[in-house]
C-alpha cells in the first residue's frame, strides 16, 4: 500500500504544461481534418513525458471559427460530388444540409483523438467596454484594417486569460503556454 501512494504523491509533484491553440496553427486546407499535418506530428511528439503532463487546449471560439472553415470547404467540393453522383447513377445522400452534421463528427474525433480539451470563454466576466475601445481605436489585438480583425483573437486572448486564472499559480505544478 505504500508504493501506492508514493506512486501518487510523486505524480502530484508532476508539473502540468497547458498549451493552448490559435486557430492560425490548425489551419489545414483538407476539410475532414480538425488540425494540420504539422499540428498532429508536434502534438504526437510532445504528448508523452515522464516529468511533465501535457494538456492541449482549444478555445471554443478556435472549434467554431475552424468549423466555419471545414464546411466552407466542404461547400466547395459539393459540385464534384454532384457531378460523381450523376456519373455514378447513385445518391450519396450528402448535401448543404447534412454537412454541419459531418463537420460535427468530424472535429469531434479530432478533439478525442488529440486529446483537446474545449474551453469556453466566461462572456459575463469580460469588459466589454474594454473590447470596445480597442476596437474602435484599432489598439492589439484589433488593426487599422477594411476586415474585421482581431475579435476573435480578443476572445482566444481571454480564453488563454481565464484558463490561467483557474490554474494553479505555482510554476513549479502549471506552466501555460501560448
Amino acid at each position: 500500500m505504500y508504493g501506492v501512494q508514493e506512486k501518487y504523491a510523486m505524480a502530484d509533484r508532476i508539473p502540468n504544461l497547458k498549451v493552448i491553440f490559435d486557430t492560425n496553427i490548425l489551419f489545414t486546407k483538407v476539410a475532414s481534418d480538425l488540425v494540420s499535418k504539422n499540428l498532429r506530428d508536434f502534438i504526437s511528439e510532445n504528448s508523452e513525458h515522464s516529468d511533465l503532463n501535457v494538456e492541449w487546449y482549444l478555445p471554443q471560439v478556435v472549434v467554431n471559427e475552424r468549423k466555419f472553415q471545414m464546411i466552407k470547404k466542404a461547400k466547395d467540393l459539393l459540385p464534384s460530388l454532384t457531378k460523381l453522383e450523376r456519373l455514378l447513377g447513385h445518391k450519396f445522400a450528402v448535401g448543404e444540409d447534412t454537412l454541419e452534421l459531418h463537420v460535427d463528427k468530424a472535429i469531434e474525433k479530432g478533439v478525442s483523438e488529440h486529446r483537446f480539451s474545449v474551453v469556453d470563454v466566461n462572456t459575463k466576466i469580460i469588459d466589454w467596454g474594454e473590447i470596445i475601445n480597442r476596437s474602435v481605436s484599432r489598439m492589439p489585438p484589433f488593426e487599422d484594417s477594411s476586415s474585421e480583425k482581431g475579435f476573435r483573437d480578443s476572445i482566444i486572448a481571454h480564453s488563454f486569460v481565464q484558463l490561467i486564472k483557474n490554474s494553479p499559480k505555482t510554476p513549479s505544478i502549471c506552466r501555460l503556454h501560448h
